[in-house]
């Protein structure tokens, strides 16, 4: 509701100022021949009745400048001639006594403030969304509301950057609901190429994931998802292009034809679409890397080693092995920081193809590299992340001990995924990420887009929505500018 009596505020402070200033305008016309402008011109009215006046006309170099006020309201031409040459401009009289020129809905004095209040009213929902995101980064580190934030965040300044970019005399509402529109284009534009070059690198990725790792459905989910985005990018510019060179039954060509209408409508909400998944991916981007960088405070009492497949002998995968070997650069860091050790909790049950539990197979590893074994908790029942974490803290909290602090160590790329489940526990854990192989990377990057999308559909919907109707509404008013 706030946003709503901002923007309306907004509007209707932009509307009061152009009411105010324009009812004068001062037209200006580029000389077809200077050098019968240099014998002077001729400016003359043609109305059926007082509809404006001219208060004064003067040459400024090869330019003519007519200063015209309003009277009453209707429709007025003002012709400007000079040696063979007489160019004619369009003139409206609105009852607020606004002067638009060239048409009903064209040029006045004062119309940059609509795009003005645009802008502040953007600024606005850039500080709301910033606001929000180091809110919530505070509150809940690894929730996802934290991808969207950033996503959103990104969305907004590309609107700003273009706009400033932009920030030039806009000629009328119809002007400006061009510029308004071209943000798809300009934003798409930069999008396209890092599109492609996302698909070519986890295609390369997941190829060399599959000859390592051996062929999965996550392994193909990254080269599926990103040549899906990247034709879907390219189709907008495909299909106005197909369109504008073939005869087809959607004729395009005809500025006032449905056909037309459709195109534009399809074009600029599929790119509204896809210009913010790509922000929201940029956003995940974001969040995955800072949670892997992220480090506990060296005051921890647990550290949760979350397991992942062992090997036949049931000795560490290099993948499993780093995440031991993280946990244990944490404890070394914090004994040598706090003098306070830390408890162990290997985590992991025994699949069906593995001779030991995970859980086990970190603890005997641990033992190796000289933990004692009073300072190692096993966890060998769980199947899947969310088990790791809660029956972890069943075995932490046997214990005893009030409010115990915790850390969990894993991959640098899945830490973010944990943090979150941990979270959804109601588990206050902070993340230590182990170092593994670029490729890995990839593939938790789409995922991570996935379940952003998943866990935050309601806000994502709410405003894909909000974005969508602006875009239709402001596709509608442009063609039917058309009929003016």
């Amino acid at each position: 509701m706030r946003r709503i009596l901002i923007a309306v505020l907004l509007l209707l402070l932009a509307v009061a100022y152009i009411i105010l200033v324009g009812g004068n305008y001062v037209i200006t016309l580029d000389s077809y021949n200077q050098e019968a402008l240099e014998d002077g011109c001729v400016v003359t009215l043609q109305q059926d009745s007082e509809v404006i006046k001219i208060n004064r006309y003067w040459i400024d170099g090869t330019a003519v400048n007519v200063d015209i006020s309003s009277v009453n309201t209707g429709y007025s031409e003002v012709w400007v001639e000079y040696g063979q040459t007489m160019q004619m401009v369009a003139v409206y009289s609105h009852p607020t006594g606004v002067i638009t020129v060239d048409s009903y809905l064209g040029d006045t004095s004062g119309g940059m403030a609509l795009f003005l209040a645009l802008i502040i009213f953007v600024i606005y929902l850039s500080w709301e969304s910033i606001t929000k995101l180091r809110k919530n980064i505070k509150e809940d580190f690894y929730s996802y509301k934290n991808v969207t934030y950033y996503g959103i965040t990104l969305f907004l300044l590309s609107v700003l950057l273009y706009g400033a970019l932009l920030f030039i005399p806009v000629k009328g509402f119809g002007g400006m609901v061009r510029i308004i529109l071209g943000t798809n284009t300009f934003v798409s534009f930069f999008a396209i190429p890092f599109a492609l070059l996302i698909t070519v690198i986890v295609g390369i990725g997941n190829i060399v994931l599959m000859i390592r790792e051996g062929i999965s459905k996550n392994n193909v989910l990254g080269v599926a998802s990103c040549i899906l985005f990247s034709g879907a990018l390219i189709f907008p510019k495909f299909l106005d292009e197909y369109l504008q060179r073939s005869d087809t039954f959607i004729d395009v060509h005809r500025e006032n034809g449905m056909g037309h209408l459709l195109n534009e409508l399809v074009v600029n909400n599929l790119t509204a679409i896809l210009t913010y998944l790509l922000f929201i991916l940029i956003g995940t981007m974001i969040m995955t890397i800072r949670s892997a960088v992220r480090k506990p405070n060296p005051d921890r009492d647990y550290i949760i080693i979350l397991g992942c497949k062992v090997r036949k002998d049931g000795s560490l995968t290099p993948l499993l092995r780093g995440r031991a070997d993280a946990a244990l650069r944490f404890a070394d860091f914090q004994k040598e920081k706090t003098g306070k050790d830390i408890i162990f909790v290997p985590s992991g049950g025994k699949g069906s193809d593995e001779i030991i539990s995970e859980g086990e197979a970190i603890a005997s590893y641990l033992k190796e590299q000289g933990v004692d074994e009073d300072h190692i908790l096993v966890e060998k029942c769980s199947t899947n992340t969310r088990e790791n974490f809660a029956l972890s803290l069943k075995l932490i909290t046997s214990r005893g001990g009030e409010d115990p602090k915790i850390a969990f160590a894993t991959s640098n790329y899945h830490v973010l995924r944990s943090g979150f489940i941990a979270s959804k526990l109601g588990i206050n854990a902070i993340g230590v990420g182990s170092r593994t192989r670029w490729y890995f990377w990839l593939n938790a990057f789409i995922r991570e887009l996935i379940a952003t999308l998943h866990h935050e559909r309601k806000l994502h919907l709410k405003f894909l929505a909000a974005t969508l109707t602006i875009v239709v509404l402001l596709v509608l008013f442009d063609f039917s500018l058309v009929f003016f």
